[in-house]
C-alpha cells in the first residue's frame, strides 16, 4: 500500500490524483489524504494522519512550498514512530531537492507516476533501485542523483486521474477531523462544490522568469524531453465523460490548462461542443492574449463558454521583456480584449491578472499597467496577485543574487493572492475595481500625487487606511457572495 498526502482539494488537486490512478492501473493498492488547504495542523488530526498512514510500504507528499511548513511536522512523526520510507514530490522538491531529502529517503524531481511504481516494486523486492529516473535518494551518507528523467511522452497513454476517491480522506476543516470520502455520489456532493478543474494540457507553451513552469521546461529540455503536452481531443471526451459518472453533482467545468487556446479551431471545437452538446455544461477557459482570435472565441461561445481568464501580468513591455521574459505586447492584450468584449451580448466575461510588488518596477512600469488595465473594454473583472519569488525560478536566482530577496525561506509561507502590499501603488488598482472618474485617476497618477513631498500624507492615508482596505473587504465579500449564490442555484437547480 502507498499513502499519498497533499494539502489541497480533492476537486482542484491533480497530481496525487494522477499518481493514484498510474499505481493502481499497475495493481498497487494506494490511499490518499487530502488536507484541504489547511494552514496548520493540531495534534489530533495528525495522529489521525498517522493512524491512517500505518501498514503503508511508502509514503509520499506532493508539496508546494506553501505547504512545507504545514506538512513538516507529520514528516517528522512519521520518521519517528512509523519508521516507513517517505518520498516527497511536487514543484518544491522539484526545485530544492537536496534540501528536501534531509527530511526524506527520497526526492521526486519532476513527473512522478514511472519513478513512483519503480520505486514501490523496489521496495516490495527489498532491492532498492538506485538507477530510477527522477529519483533522488541517500546512498552510504552521500545523495545519489538520477541519471535520467522520466516524462510521459503522450498523455494519451496515461490512466485518467482518480476522480473516484476511493480509499480517500479529507481533512474537514471546520470539524478538525479527517473523514473517510463516501463512495456514493449523493454523499459525496455536500463536501464539494458543483464545479471542478479539469486539465487537458501539462505545462505552459511560455516559460517565464516567475513560473514554476520555467522550471519543469528546463529539466524536461536538458533531458531531452518536452514539457508542454496535449491531451487530444479524444482523450478529453471520453475522461470528462469519466469523471462526470464519479461526480454528477457537477455541472459547470473550469478548465484549467494555462493557455487552452493553444489549440487549433477544430480541436477546440471538438471539445467545446462536446462539453456543450453531450454533458450539457458551461466552462470557463484560460488562455494567453497572442492566442485570441474572432473564429475561436466565436466557437467557444456557440458552445457555452462563459469566462475567459487572461494573465496580463504587466502593461510595463520594459518589465514583461527583460524581467519576466514574457513576449506578450500591450497590443496583442488589447486586441484580444476587444475581441472578447465583442461577445459580452452573449454573455462572455473576461477577468485580467495584473502582478504587484515587483521590486524591479518604477513608477512608470506599474502605471503602465494601470493605465493599461483602465483601457481595456467592459465587461471585465481585476486579479491582483504579489509578486512570489518560487524557488528554482529565474527571478528568485535574480533576487536572491541582487540582494532584494534575504532568503528562498522567506517565501515559502507567502500566499500571492492575500499578501499584497498595502501602499500608493497598489491601492489605485484596489480603487480601480470600482468605476473612478478620470480626472481622478489622471490626479492620482500624475508625478505631483505619486513623486511629491506634499502630496506624502495624503498617500500614506492612501496606502492602508480607511479607503483601501475598505475596498479591499468589500471585494472580497463580493467574491464570497456570488461563490454562496452559485452553491445556492446549483442546489436549487438538482434540487
Amino acid at each position: 500500500m502507498i499513502t499519498l498526502i497533499t494539502n489541497s482539494n480533492p476537486l482542484q488537486e491533480i497530481g496525487i490524483k494522477s499518481l493514484k490512478a498510474y499505481v493502481e492501473h499497475f495493481n498497487i493498492p494506494a490511499r490518499v489524504i487530502y488536507l484541504n488547504k489547511c494552514s496548520c495542523l493540531s495534534a489530533s488530526v495528525i495522529e489521525r494522519v498517522i493512524e491512517i498512514s500505518r501498514g503503508s510500504k511508502l509514503i509520499g507528499f506532493s508539496l508546494m512550498s506553501k505547504d512545507w511548513d504545514i506538512c513538516l511536522p507529520i514528516i517528522r512523526e512519521i520518521n519517528t514512530r512509523l519508521k516507513i520510507p517517505i518520498i516527497l514530490g511536487g514543484i518544491h522538491p522539484t526545485a530544492l531537492p537536496e534540501e528536501s531529502l534531509q527530511h526524506a529517503d527520497f526526492v521526486c524531481v519532476g513527473e512522478g507516476e514511472e519513478p513512483l511504481r519503480r520505486l514501490y516494486e523496489s521496495i516490495i523486492n527489498k532491492k532498492i533501485d538506485l538507477n530510477i529516473p527522477n529519483i533522488f535518494q541517500k546512498q552510504n551518507g552521500k545523495i545519489k542523483r538520477p541519471s535520467e528523467y522520466f516524462f510521459a511522452e503522450s498523455l494519451d497513454n496515461l490512466p485518467f486521474p482518480d476522480y473516484r476517491l476511493k480509499n480517500s480522506y479529507l481533512f474537514i476543516r471546520g470539524h478538525n477531523e479527517i473523514i473517510k470520502i463516501p463512495e456514493e455520489a449523493l454523499k459525496k456532493r455536500k463536501f464539494f462544490g458543483n464545479s471542478f478543474l479539469f486539465y487537458g494540457q501539462r505545462g505552459c507553451n511560455f516559460s517565464c522568469t516567475y513560473c514554476s513552469n520555467s522550471l519543469y521546461h528546463k529539466l524536461a529540455r536538458d533531458s531531452k524531453h518536452k514539457w508542454h503536452r496535449l491531451a487530444s481531443p479524444q482523450r478529453i471526451k471520453k475522461e470528462l465523460k469519466t469523471h462526470l459518472a464519479n461526480l454528477p453533482f457537477v455541472n459547470h467545468i473550469a478548465i484549467n490548462d494555462d493557455n487552452f487556446l493553444v489549440r487549433n479551431a477544430e480541436e477546440i471545437k471538438n471539445i467545446a461542443s462536446f462539453i456543450n452538446k453531450d454533458l450539457g455544461l458551461t466552462f470557463t477557459i484560460n488562455a494567453t492574449p497572442p492566442f485570441v482570435t474572432e473564429e475561436k472565441i466565436s466557437l467557444l461561445v456557440n458552445y457555452g463558454l462563459r469566462g475567459i481568464s487572461f494573465g496580463v501580468q504587466s502593461g510595463s513591455e520594459r518589465i514583461l521583456k527583460k524581467i519576466y521574459k514574457r513576449f506578450v505586447t500591450n497590443e496583442q492584450v488589447i486586441k484580444a480584449a476587444n475581441i472578447v468584449s465583442s461577445f459580452k451580448d452573449r454573455g462572455l466575461k473576461a477577468d485580467y491578472g495584473f502582478i504587484l510588488d515587483n521590486p524591479y518596477e518604477d513608477n512608470n512600469d506599474w502605471r503602465d499597467s494601470l493605465k493599461l488595465w483602465l483601457s481595456l473594454p467592459q465587461p471585465k473583472t481585476l486579479s491582483l496577485y504579489t509578486l512570489e519569488f518560487f524557488p528554482g525560478t529565474a527571478i528568485a536566482e535574480r533576487a536572491l543574487k541582487d540582494g532584494i530577496l534575504p532568503s528562498l525561506r522567506s517565501e515559502f509561507n507567502k500566499d500571492y493572492r492575500r499578501d499584497i502590499k498595502y501602499n500608493y501603488a497598489n491601492s489605485l488598482f484596489y480603487f480601480n475595481t470600482i468605476n473612478i472618474p478620470k480626472c481622478i485617476n489622471k490626479l492620482f497618477m500624475s508625478d505631483f500625487m505619486v513623486k511629491s513631498r506634499v502630496t506624502l500624507p495624503l498617500r500614506i492615508i492612501i496606502n492602508r487606511y480607511p479607503i483601501d482596505f475598505a475596498i479591499r473587504l468589500i471585494n472580497k465579500s463580493k467574491y464570497e457572495f456570488r461563490k454562496l449564490l452559485n452553491l445556492f442555484h446549483a442546489k436549487t437547480k438538482n434540487a
